[in-house]
């Protein structure tokens, strides 16, 4: 077998095995509640009605994200059908292109080995598995950024070893923009445009490569073609949108928080500390030495200064921006899993001491076995138990019993130094003391609004399958899988949407106000209700007729009541 072959291969199994472990029980699990909902609504809503440039959530035009964000999870359930689990493969294969590309890039600078080792840290580390699981519209921008990092080093870094083939990649460098402008807006101009400028300003001309090499005239002629199409669409159709965008959905975002997404300074640093476990100590010991190369301007500079060039800036723009999400930082983890696999290989940028570093990754492997494993068997999150199911525990629980086995058996094989291999212990564990407190501190909270209907969905379908006509409301609340399920516009009572843009009369059908006559809904239909559990007696006070529960799920309520008699009938009876 040729030399050449056997890392391909080792790809292939890499890419097979995480395959296994990103879809493992995600057809068991229903759609998470609200993001997940809401992207697999949308995307379904473009194939039901055939206008893939119009987003829509539950029946009404929806732009909080750009229509090209959705056509990945939209592609699948044209291809594959409706399904809760269909357009997670989207990410899927989306979160396997991500390593597929980590690995050629960390081969072009390091090797084989190197390119290995950034693809088996950008898929184990813990927030890009769980994004891999679930529908995400941050995956295609991640895609985007990784091509677009690396296409501005390749130009950028010629003087440093690279070689820059003076088409391919500006016009890489241009499509990765212009395709990641289309699907999330700004924001790739901050993760691909702005790197660049930073490192040729902070490596003052020292590296090869100048900025003239970008190719502008004809870069920014394909970025015109790939990002802006989309926009320029759906503004000439819509007055005024433009402007909403601007205002509503970037300045606003960032400099106030009218959308309720605030966070405090260092919430992305609990973020990378728990989503990148458990390479983190890794991370942070090799973002230690590359602080040291870029002062001592070494043979190792350039790398240094362009890693820190991607992420720091845009990890402090996102850290005082007003709002804030987990997965925001997600097109991150790329460069950051380059930046550790740099540390752990010989001539990168750690120390050429084979076992000091399989200390630490057995260290590193053992804890994360021993957190999985009793994390699952002990944890009792009352806000979470009702959402995994106890086989998937159960799994969970012998798949970590299996990474201890694999781990002894690593240890005994390996045989690094005792001393060693307890310090990186002490060091993660200590780590991730500091870490995991925090997460639990802030589990409830975060946890509270989210869940997975599965149960409830499928009751609400058959429900609707079985009456012809019946219309499905929900009150105070919106769960937006329910349109998903039941393939039916979903009646929202006392839920503020956006009234810009939409028909009037659907609007006026769908969005009702909180006074509404909840008993001339159930006289036109509305015989199957969803409430949260909190505003059930509210609820129930408001009708003339006694509901039927016939469905719970977490904190929602399935009620029937076109089946039920009214209070009247039952006090005579």
């Amino acid at each position: 077998m040729g030399s050449d072959t056997r890392p391909r291969l080792a790809l292939l199994f890499l890419l097979f095995i995480l395959t296994f472990l990103w879809t493992v029980n995600t057809g068991k699990v229903g759609l998470w509640e609200p993001t997940e909902a809401r992207y697999a609504d949308i995307a379904w809503g473009m194939v039901a009605t055939g206008d893939w440039w119009t987003p829509q959530q539950n029946y009404l035009v929806h732009f909080d994200k750009p229509a090209p964000a959705y056509w990945p999870p939209a592609a699948a359930l044209r291809i594959l059908g409706k399904r809760a689990w269909v357009p997670r493969i989207s990410s899927l294969l989306l979160a396997l292109l991500c390593v597929s590309l980590t690995y050629f890039w960390g081969r072009r600078l390091w090797g084989a080995t190197g390119g290995l080792w950034a693809a088996l840290i950008l898929g184990t580390t813990l927030f890009y598995s769980a994004s891999a699981r679930v529908v995400s519209t941050d995956l295609p921008l991640c895609a985007a950024v990784i091509l677009g990092q690396w296409a501005a080093w390749e130009i950028l870094a010629s003087g440093a070893g690279s070689h820059v083939e003076l088409k391919k990649w500006p016009r890489l460098f241009w499509l990765s923009l212009g395709v990641g402008f289309a699907v999330k807006g700004p924001v790739a101009l901050l993760l691909i445009l702005l790197p660049a400028l930073v490192f040729k300003a902070a490596a003052r001309m020292e590296a090869g490569g100048r900025l003239r090499d970008f190719r502008w005239k004809e870069g920014i002629l394909i970025f015109c073609c790939t990002g802006l199409p989309w926009y320029l669409s759906v503004c000439w159709r819509h007055p005024g949108l433009l402007m909403d965008l601007v205002h509503n959905h970037t300045l606003r975002r960032f400099f106030t928080t009218a959308h309720h997404r605030e966070g405090p300074f260092y919430y992305y640093i609990n973020i990378l500390a728990g989503g990148f476990f458990p390479w983190i100590v890794v991370l942070g010991t090799a973002i230690a030495g590359d602080i040291r190369s870029a002062f001592k301007r070494d043979a190792g500079s350039h790398w240094a200064l362009w890693c820190f060039s991607t992420w720091v800036p845009a990890f402090l723009i996102f850290s005082i921006s007003g709002s804030k999400l987990p997965a925001y930082i997600l097109p991150l983890f790329p460069i950051w899993s380059l930046q550790a696999a740099g540390f752990l290989i010989p001539g990168g940028s750690g120390p050429d001491n084979r076992r000091e570093i399989s200390g630490l990754v057995f260290g590193t492997g053992l804890l994360l076995a021993l957190a999985g494993g009793f994390g699952m068997i002990f944890l009792k999150a009352p806000s979470m138990s009702s959402y995994l199911e106890e086989s998937v525990r159960r799994q969970a629980s012998i798949g970590a019993g299996l990474l201890i086995m694999g781990g002894l058996i690593l240890f005994w094989l390996i045989r690094p130094p005792l001393r060693t291999t307890l310090r990186w212990l002490l060091v993660t564990a200590a780590a991730w003391s500091a870490a995991s407190t925090v997460f639990a501190l802030q589990l409830p909270a975060a946890s509270a609004g989210f869940g997975a209907i599965r149960k409830i969905g499928e009751t609400a379908a058959a429900y609707t399958k079985d009456r012809p006509g019946s219309k499905c409301a929900a009150y105070r609340c919106f769960p937006g899988s329910l349109p998903f399920y039941t393939d039916s516009p979903l009646i929202t009572v006392g839920v503020d949407r956006t009234e810009t843009y939409q028909n009037a009369d659907l609007y006026r059908s769908l969005v009702l106000p909180r006074t509404a006559n909840l008993d001339s809904l159930i006289s036109a239909g509305a015989g199957l209700w969803i409430v949260k559990a909190h505003n059930a007696a509210e609820w129930k006070a408001r009708l003339h007729s006694i509901p039927l529960e016939i469905g719970s799920e977490g904190a929602w309520k399935l009620y029937s009541i076109s089946d039920t008699p009214s209070r009247s009938e039952d006090c005579s009876n």
